[in-house]
């Protein structure tokens, strides 16, 4: 495991990526994986080793899906939707 690689990777998700502001546009799966080559990518140029950076690319998905996971509120969807 590269501590070094995953500070990188969660310093980056953590600055960079967010819930979308409209998640009809594109799905779920199509936005991880955007997000995840954006990722490998940068960290590829920025001197990570091939090793280093397949050693954690399973640990990538859980942390991406987290930052852009869109948090439901019930009442306030009830609300929109005229439900009393």
């Amino acid at each position: 495991m590269s501590k070094r690689f995953m500070r990188f990777a969660e310093d980056w998700i953590a600055d960079n990526v967010r819930p979308p502001l409209n998640p009809d546009l594109e799905d779920a799966t199509s936005r991880n994986e955007r997000i995840t080559r954006a990722l490998l990518d940068l960290a590829a140029l920025s001197g990570f080793a091939q090793k280093e950076i397949e050693e954690d690319c399973h640990r990538l998905l859980p942390l991406i899906e987290t930052a852009t996971a869109t948090r439901r509120d019930p009442d306030l969807d009830r609300f929109r939707a005229g439900d009393d």
